[in-house]
């Protein structure tokens, strides 16, 4: 039996992470990027939406075949989320 989620295979929960990654990848909100930012505050808020959701979807994609480095990719997106919030809540 497959591992599922709310009834949902697995691959098909990393297929929504990875299209909402691709979408913030072209889409991302720039109003809190304005001013002048630090070169790693400004990679964080416009990649960081999207790095934490590509690697829920890779973690997703990796624990529905079985195979290793799901807790690698789940701990970097906590990391990059938190990252992310941080340079979010501390631009002016």
């Amino acid at each position: 039996m497959s591992v599922t989620l709310f009834g949902l295979p697995l691959w098909v929960w990393s297929a929504i992470c990875l299209a909402l990654a691709a979408t913030f990848a072209v889409f991302w909100p720039s109003a809190k990027a304005i001013g002048n930012l630090s070169n790693v505050r400004y990679l964080l808020l416009r990649w960081g939406h999207a790095a934490v959701w590509g690697l829920l979807g890779l973690a997703l994609l990796l624990r529905a075949f079985d195979l290793p480095g799901v807790a690698i990719a789940a701990i970097g997106a906590l990391v990059v989320y938190v990252a992310f919030l941080v340079a979010l809540l501390r631009n002016p």
